[in-house]
């Protein structure tokens, strides 16, 4: 199979369109933008009766440039479309349908060899011309298996989730413009589908055409199952066995209560619901989550959510729950749906804390127990929506996984030292009990744990900056780097470039430090020189701040990617604004962001020197060396470096201990000394599980008498004798 192109060039860029030769092939529509180095747009399907499933696709990087898009764009519709590929007159080894032709054959008694053939006949396979194989070999975009190519994964190709089926007609009708092997026919009475799916925010392709193709009497009774359940509507389209019972006039109830495992009650809560649920991640794959907390600071957090739920999750999770706690008005609908979506599934996958138990607090009032959970996290209810609530969730989150670090941790390694045992090595399983402990300390046995959780966000980032003060930053000593890169220590690493003066006076210089990055977080009040020193460590990104001539003074920061790419010329390419923040993790002014964009441009068209061969050279070193291990970004694998504090010292861990005090509130709260903790069960299982020596050394010191003074004090006076 052959492809077909057609480019049409436009300002800044193109319009690709691309499509098999054959009858209802697969197709792809990209626009090409020359400035972004980016080609982004839609592949598509065949799509038989009915309508193709369209997903879109980006892809971007150094290779997109105008002498190579086509060539990209070819690329693209292979990976993406998942078709194989094949240079022109080469064997290969026989397609699904091939097979089955083969087969079939040999049933009927032919010969049915199907081993393999010449890639000029077979339907299945892409043609490539040699020069345009060879290309896509030496960028190792695909792998060549004797003339049969299979593409590599490229991590900048990127396919999504399939858009709306009313936005597929759309860009079908577009494509089959141009290309005549696509059809052309609408898929019927599109706007009776736009009726009948009114509560679906994004229907698919199938539930489109299933609503907009039907005719008569399968079209009235098509639109009365939608209009008894409009929320349901694209699930009973999806559904074959749904489907086939409003066609044959079937009893529906039934099935969709096998379907769903709601029973009648909740059934008819629901059908009373006409709006649909959110479609979309609050956060794009790859993106940090970053917004304002209840204090009004504009912040990145380290953990970030999807905060997407599918009608299937939510009639999932409603299944569990008494029926009277199903919405049954819209507004009621939605607030379950951020809840569980920002809130429930989040803590659910990070702390363990089920669903049901989540949203059980309800107690079927939705509109007031989203209330409660806003004035918990100090917000205005009609501000508390989804990403609000995630951001919320996640600072909870991040308050378990801190506690569980400077002070569960810490208390469970300085008792084990007190024994004189030996300090167990760092292990995953040691922080996920620890983290088990947090997560009991500070939820305990709420009854509304989504209020608790709301109340622990609110505590703890009104805390984060007496908390960093508090536990310090702190880096293995012991783990200096040897041989030709001796000179670094522990806490230096090569700079990515030299200092840059912008023509707006403003000068950009490299972080290429620990000290200095823990200069810029106190400058700026944000977490680069804590959270990103294993990450810069490891050469995984470059840290460069944006300050004064004379650099007392910093105007923001940004952090760089790595370096990607076999050659300097790739690298400089590649290099790309990971973030740019100033105060506060906020914008950046005028004069910082021209300035960093000034540099970037002399860096990426070679007018200023980068450090390529050593930093390449040092991140081989590192790894080698098993140095600048990550886990919650830290520096390196022991037990200082992981938790980020120095916890031997007793100030140290008494200074953290007493803002935790604050944040926690509660019986543990009241307690001056962290011991306290071992009044849960988890602590003391966590001291066993790192040393059982030491723990039975601890409870041998437990079952010793009182020292002598307490012993002397005077006893109460005993109860009254009946």
């Amino acid at each position: 199979m052959r492809v077909l192109n057609e480019f049409r060039p436009r300002d800044g860029g193109a319009d690709i369109f691309l499509a098999g030769d054959g009858k209802d092939p697969s197709w792809m529509m990209l626009r090409w933008s020359e400035a972004d180095q980016r080609l982004s747009g839609y592949l598509g399907g065949p799509s038989g009766d009915g309508l193709p499933t369209v997903r879109p696709v980006i892809m971007g990087g150094a290779l997109v440039r105008p002498d190579t898009v086509g060539s990209v764009g070819l690329w693209s519709f292979l990976a993406a479309s998942n078709l194989r590929a094949a240079i022109e007159g080469a064997k290969v080894r026989a397609g699904l349908s091939s097979q089955v032709n083969a087969w079939e054959a040999f049933l009927s008694g032919g010969p049915g060899d199907a081993s393999a053939g010449r890639a000029d006949d077979d339907p299945e396979v892409i043609l490539l011309g040699r020069d345009q194989a060879g290309w896509m070999i030496a960028n190792r975009l695909v792998k060549d298996r004797g003339g049969d190519l299979t593409p590599i994964r490229n991590p900048a190709l990127r396919v999504g989730m399939p858009v709306s089926g009313f936005e597929s007609a759309r860009i079908r009708a577009a494509v089959s413009s141009v290309f005549k092997a696509i059809p052309k026919t609408a898929p019927g009475d599109i706007e009776a589908a736009r009726t009948a799916l009114a509560a679906v925010e994004r229907p698919s392709a199938r539930a489109v055409h299933w609503y907009a193709s039907a005719t008569g009497e399968a079209a009235r009774d098509r639109m009365q199952a939608a209009a008894s359940f409009p929320v349901l509507a694209g699930m009973i389209a999806d559904n074959p066995i749904l489907a086939r019972a409003v066609d044959s006039r079937e009893p529906l109830q039934p099935l969709i209560i096998e379907r769903t495992g709601l029973g009648k009650g909740a059934l008819k809560r629901l059908s009373q619901l006409k709006v649909g649920l959110p479609v979309g991640r609050l956060f794009n794959e790859g993106e940090e989550a970053r917004g304002e907390d209840a204090l009004g600071v504009n912040r990145l957090r380290r953990f970030t959510v999807s905060g997407e739920v599918s009608l299937d999750l939510a009639l999932k999770h409603l299944s569990d729950l008494p029926p009277d706690r199903v919405p049954q008005d819209d507004r009621s609908w939605r607030i379950f749906h951020d809840i569980l979506a920002g809130c429930a599934i989040p803590l659910e996958n990070g702390l363990g804390v089920p669903v049901a138990k989540t949203l059980s607090a309800c107690k079927g009032d939705w509109v007031a127990f989203h209330a409660a959970l806003a004035k918990a996290a100090d917000f205005e209810p009609a501000a508390y929506d989804r990403r609000a609530i995630a951001l919320t969730t996640i600072d909870a989150m991040e308050a378990v996984e801190d506690f569980s670090r400077t002070a569960v941790i810490p208390l469970a390694l300085s008792s084990i030292e007190s024994t004189a045992e030996e300090i167990p090595e760092v292990s995953n399983e040691f922080f996920a009990a620890a983290t088990g402990v947090a997560s009991r300390v500070f939820l305990g046995e709420a009854k509304n744990v989504a209020a608790g959780v709301m109340e622990l966000a609110r505590r703890y980032a009104s805390r984060i900056p007496a908390l960093n003060a508090a536990t310090g930053y702190a880096v293995d000593d012991g783990a200096a780097l040897t041989g030709r890169f001796e000179r670094y220590g522990v806490e230096s690493f090569p700079r990515l470039a030299d200092n840059f003066h912008a023509s707006n006076g403003c000068v950009v210089r490299p972080l290429m430090n620990f000290g200095l990055m823990r200069l810029e977080s106190e400058r700026l009040n944000h977490c680069v020189g804590r959270l990103y020193l294993s990450k810069a460590f490891q050469a995984n990104c470059h840290i460069f701040s944006v300050q004064s001539p004379d650099g007392k003074e910093s105007y923001s920061t940004i952090e760089l990617s790595a370096i990607r790419g076999e050659t300097e010329t790739e690298a400089r390419q590649n290099f790309t604004v990971v973030q740019h923040r100033s105060k506060g993790n906020g914008d950046p002014s005028a004069d910082a962001a021209a300035a960093c964009a000034e540099w970037l441009g002399t860096i990426r068209n070679g007018a200023a020197w980068i450090n390529f061969e050593e930093l390449t050279a040092w991140r081989e070193h590192v790894r080698a060396q098993g140095l600048g291990k990550e886990k919650n970004h830290a520096h390196v694998v022991t037990w200082k470096g992981v938790i980020g504090m120095e916890w031997r010292e007793p100030e140290r861990r008494q200074a953290a201990w007493e803002e935790w005090r604050y944040i926690i509130g509660g019986s543990f709260g009241k307690s001056p000394s962290v011991e306290v903790l071992f009044r849960d069960k988890g602590a003391r299982d966590l001291v066993a599980a790192m040393s059982p020596k030491a723990a039975a050394i601890l409870m041998e010191r437990a079952r010793q008498p009182r020292p002598a003074l307490e012993e002397a004090a005077e006893p109460e006076p005993a109860a009254p004798a009946p």
